[in-house]
């Protein structure tokens, strides 16, 4: 990621002066994956963004480690309660340590090239949950890059187990939710 994007982003948290993007419920894919994991189990969330899906997970026990290249969003989320570490980072370049996660969780970040790194940051038995926007083909448009096309996600995480998935059309846009499993 460029240090333009990493200003872009920062940019974006210092002036949401309303807390637009810290208010509001975590993802619903939490949801499906929180029954699943094991106690104190460890959490990768990219993109974590203001921890909307880090608190949560840490409320319930489990040790988060919540990396983002906004350091500007960690600073306006305030002190990180206890099991959350954060950690600025340039997903671009950073990479997660092989087997060491039960959950890697994404929730709106897409970074393709990252992809086969985060099966690989799965221990035997743990889970990839993702939540993205899928860019509906519409004739003569491109897919913008940080989107999903409908059913890429199988394709980029073809070396895990597909749990559950729904993608639904809203309007011009889509929302996909996925759930994977790194085999036993």
């Amino acid at each position: 990621m460029s240090a333009a994007e990493r200003e872009k982003w920062n940019g974006i948290y210092a002036s949401d002066r309303q807390g637009e993007r810290f208010s509001g419920p975590p993802a619903a894919i939490l949801d499906w994956v929180l029954p699943l994991l094991p106690p104190a189990a460890r959490v990768l969330d990219l993109g974590s963004g203001p921890l909307r899906q880090a608190r949560p997970l840490a409320a319930e026990g489990h040790l988060v480690l919540a990396v983002d290249v906004a350091e500007e969003a960690f600073r306006r989320a305030g002190a990180s309660p206890p099991g959350i570490e954060t950690l600025v980072a340039d997903l671009d370049h950073w990479r997660p340590e092989p087997a060491a996660f039960d959950l890697v969780l994404a929730v709106h970040y897409l970074n393709r090239e990252l992809a086969p790194r985060l099966g690989a940051a799965l221990r035997p038995g743990g889970y990839l949950a993702l939540e993205a926007r899928v860019a509906l083909p519409q004739p003569g448009a491109g897919i913008p890059a940080h989107r999903l096309l409908p059913g890429e996600a199988f394709r980029l995480h073809a070396d895990l187990r597909l749990l559950r998935f729904e993608e639904k059309a809203d309007k011009d846009e889509g929302l996909g939710r996925y759930l994977f499993r790194r085999s036993r």
